[in-house]
Formats: structure tokens, C-alpha cells, sequence
């Protein structure tokens, strides 16, 4: 009795700290965070209301941010907007009681695993920004109890949810196509007989199927069915520029913050090494932690395999090292996935018979949270910061004539916010040459300085604005 009163004590410890957490995180991160927002899904939303449907990026978030539009404006919008993600996560937190039933999950399982999925930065931050990871996360946990619960009993009415979630999951996001095809592969590998797995596999292909209306419209337009933006040429780097990639890819998989782009003093400089440094060692030994668990579990379930294979080689290998050579997509585009990998975690430290070695571990799972949500509040604090200084740059450019004015930044980021914030008063959007968000060293920052911040400084010359990053 003792024990499941401490049980709902944790639990509801945790569930408090997570809604708190995302609370108060909605109210700091700025709409601008990741900057997809105020590039693609904000404008969209806009476009979708004039039934204009020429537009790249899948249409179900867009709709939904259109949706807030007819309701909300100022403020109030931008809180709903960040609140979609929010909401879909609440979502999550009903369907865990029957992914943890599947497991057969323990009370200390549990607890491990709604800590870890909880608390990781990636979790904190996607569901409290305009994005749509939180979204995909809810409708592959969904996908997953309905495939299962297909597979012990079908029945129609299963049958249509499948098709139905297999379609909205594949207007959610493009890698829902590699999530669904995972599923393909799970469900082609479980012990079970030919005639079972083709029946399970079908509600899901009609669900693909479906939805490929956008894609084929996306083709005719364009040219370019699922991506966007023209890919890189696949070339050979040398081991020392993989390992520097590697090591920033590292970063941004866990998110927290390279060393390099950090530039406190004094005593912050310390606090922040000693962060820098317990990071470091504690996403290590999680790191390995997570493989090893992961090794142990699919050696029993072989079918997991194929549920976590393609979408980890799409966004640990191929996307960023072999296609894009961008180093900030590979934990975001593997999250929805994650709750499987916390699982196998919380299984095996439960099989460790030394008792030292499973407290051990207990106790890197706390300092990996904490040191995520640390990361989390420090990412959105500093974005803030960044934000706000564009929103000081847009209202000292509003004092000038705009209309026939070039401007011009050397960092991605400052020209998509600008380009939000001044939409009403610019003829011609900023320019920003680059392909990846780096400062551009090409951008000649000098002439008349109009405006100074912390981050930033803005020139003039003639008619033409130069919003530079320091």
C-alpha cells in the first residue's frame, strides 16, 4: 500500500513539473523559434484562408494554425498557436497508460519513462513552439496502439481509424511517409502469419495512398514532390570536417548548446562550463546507455527493428551527412520515436541484478533531465533575448521609408523575423544569400550605424539596410 501511494505521489509530481514546465515555456519562447514558423507554416496559414493552396509543406498543422486565425488576434493568436503542440501533447499523455499496459511496464519503469520523454529538451521545447514534431509524436503513439490492437482483433471499425490516422499522419509532416513505412516493416516482421500481416499492413497503405493527392499536386508545381528546397550534391568531406560535424550533430541531437556559440564572463562562464562539461559526460554515458538497451531488446523483438531503422538511418545519416550537411535536424526528426527508445531503457535497467549498478544509472536518468530542462530553458531564453532585439530592429527601421528600401542580413534568422514583423511595410522581402543560417562573412557590415544591441547592428548606406549579426 505504501508503495503505490509512493507510486501516485512521483507520478503526480512529474505530470505537475511537465504541465508547469510547458506553461511557463509557452509564454517565453517566441513565435520566431526555429524560424519555421514565421518562414513557412505562419504564412501558409494565411494563404489557406484565401484558398490559396500554392504553397510546398504538408497542409494539416497549416489548417490547423489557419483555424486560430478565424478565432484569435495579436497575442492571444500567437499563445494558440503555440498551444497547438501543447494540446497534442495532453493528448500523449492519455494514450501512455496503454503503451505502458503493451510493455507490460512496471511502477519504476513507468516513472523512468515518462521522466525521460517528459523532460528531454526536444519534448519541452516541440511542444511548446509552432511545430509540428508534437503532432507526429501523438499520431505515431496512436498508429502504434491501433496496429496492435488490429493485430490481436480486427474489426472494422479499427480498419477505418487506421486508414484515417495513416492519412492524417502523412499530411502532418513528410517523414510520416518513413514512419508509416516503419510501420510496414514491424508489422511484416512480428510473429505472426502471412494472412494476418497483410491484413494489418493494408488500412495502412490505403492511409498513404490517400493522402499522396498533395505530394502529386506539390509535383506539378513545382517539380519537387516532398522537399522543397533544391538538395546538396552528394560529395566526399574529410575525416576531420565528419568528426567536426559529428560533434555538432552530437549537440543538436540532445540540444544543448556548443560551447562555441556561448559567450558568458565571469562567474556565468564558469556556471555554464561545469553545465557544458556534466553534459557532456552524462549524454555520453545516456548515450550508451540507450544503445546498449536498445541492442537487448530488439535481439528478443526483432520487429522493432524495422519500426526504428529507417526513420534513425533518414535522420542520423542520410539527411544530415549525406543530403542536406546540416547538423540541427537529426533529434527533432527522430523524436517521434523516441518513447519507444526510453522504453527499452526503463525495461533493461529493470533486468540489472546488481542493485549499485541499476541505482547508478536511476541517477543519470535524474541528471539527464534536469540538465535537459536546464537546456530547454536556456534555448528558449536566449531566443527571446534574440527576438527582442528584432522586434527593437523592426520598429527603428519602421521610423525610415521602407518602400523602396534594400535590406539585407548576414544571418537567416534576423531576415525571416524581420520579414514577419515588417510584412506591412516592405515592397521587397530581406535578402539573406545563404543556404544554411550562418552568418555571412560576404555581407560588408559598415556604412552609417543606426541601430546597436547586444547581438546586432544595423547600418545605412544610401537606400540600403544592413541587419548584421555580430
Amino acid at each position: 500500500m505504501k508503495l503505490k501511494s509512493e507510486y501516485r505521489t512521483t507520478i503526480i509530481i512529474i505530470l505537475a513539473l511537465a504541465i508547469i514546465f510547458r506553461i511557463i515555456l509557452i509564454f517565453i519562447n517566441p513565435i520566431s523559434m526555429f524560424a519555421d514558423a514565421i518562414m513557412r507554416y505562419i504564412p501558409q496559414s494565411q494563404q489557406i484562408l484565401n484558398l490559396d493552396f500554392n504553397f510546398h509543406d504538408l497542409p494539416l498543422f497549416v489548417l490547423i494554425l489557419g483555424f486560430w486565425r478565424l478565432i484569435f488576434s495579436g497575442q492571444m493568436l500567437h499563445l494558440a498557436w503555440k498551444s497547438v503542440s501543447f494540446v497534442f501533447f495532453l493528448g500523449i499523455l492519455f494514450l501512455l497508460p496503454r503503451l505502458f499496459k503493451r510493455f507490460e511496464l512496471n511502477n519504476l519503469e513507468r516513472i523512468i519513462v515518462m521522466a525521460l520523454f517528459f523532460f528531454s529538451t526536444w519534448s519541452l521545447l516541440l511542444s511548446t513552439t509552432i511545430m509540428q514534431d508534437m503532432i507526429l509524436t501523438f499520431f505515431t503513439i496512436s498508429l502504434f496502439l491501433l496496429i496492435e490492437k488490429y493485430t490481436k482483433k480486427p474489426r472494422k471499425k479499427i480498419f477505418f481509424l487506421l486508414i484515417l490516422f495513416s492519412l492524417l499522419i502523412c499530411l502532418t509532416k513528410v517523414t510520416a511517409y518513413l514512419i508509416l513505412f516503419s510501420f510496414a516493416l514491424f508489422i511484416i516482421l512480428k510473429k505472426e502469419n502471412i494472412n494476418k500481416k497483410i491484413k494489418t499492413v493494408r488500412p495502412i497503405i490505403i492511409g498513404g495512398v490517400l493522402s499522396l493527392f498533395w505530394p502529386i499536386k506539390n509535383y506539378i508545381i513545382s517539380g519537387r514532390p516532398f522537399v522543397a528546397v533544391e538538395l546538396n550534391p552528394i560529395i566526399i568531406h574529410s575525416i576531420a570536417e565528419y568528426w567536426s560535424f559529428f560533434v555538432k550533430t552530437y549537440h543538436y541531437f540532445w540540444e544543448f548548446p556548443l560551447a562555441e556559440k556561448v559567450n558568458f564572463v565571469g562567474n556565468l562562464a564558469t556556471m555554464f562550463n561545469i553545465y557544458y562539461i556534466g553534459t557532456i559526460i552524462i549524454t555520453a554515458i545516456f548515450s550508451i546507455l540507450l544503445v546498449i538497451s536498445l541492442i537487448s531488446y530488439c535481439k528478443k523483438h526483432k520487429e522493432f527493428i524495422g519500426l526504428l531503422l529507417p526513420l534513425f538511418l533518414f535522420a542520423l545519416i542520410y539527411w544530415p551527412f549525406i543530403i542536406l550537411w546540416s547538423d540541427s535536424d537529426s533529434g527533432r526528426y527522430s523524436f517521434p520515436l523516441w518513447i519507444f527508445l526510453f522504453i527499452f531503457v526503463a525495461k533493461y535497467i529493470s533486468h540489472i541484478n546488481k542493485k549499485n549498478i541499476r541505482r547508478f544509472f536511476h541517477i543519470i536518468i535524474v541528471l539527464f533531465c534536469i540538465l535537459s530542462v536546464v537546456s530547454a530553458f536556456g534555448i528558449s531564453l536566449h531566443m527571446n533575448k534574440i527576438d527582442g532585439q528584432v522586434i527593437e530592429i523592426s520598429e527603428k527601421l519602421k521610423e525610415g521609408s521602407l518602400e523602396n528600401a534594400t535590406i539585407i542580413s548576414n544571418t537567416e534568422f534576423a531576415a525571416a523575423s524581420l520579414n514577419y514583423h515588417l510584412k506591412d511595410y516592405l515592397k521587397n522581402p530581406i535578402q539573406f544569400n545563404m543556404k544554411k543560417n550562418v552568418i555571412d562573412p560576404n555581407i560588408r557590415c559598415g556604412g552609417n550605424k543606426i541601430f546597436e544591441s547586444k547581438d546586432f547592428d544595423v547600418f545605412k548606406e544610401d537606400n540600403e539596410y544592413r541587419i548584421c549579426r555580430k
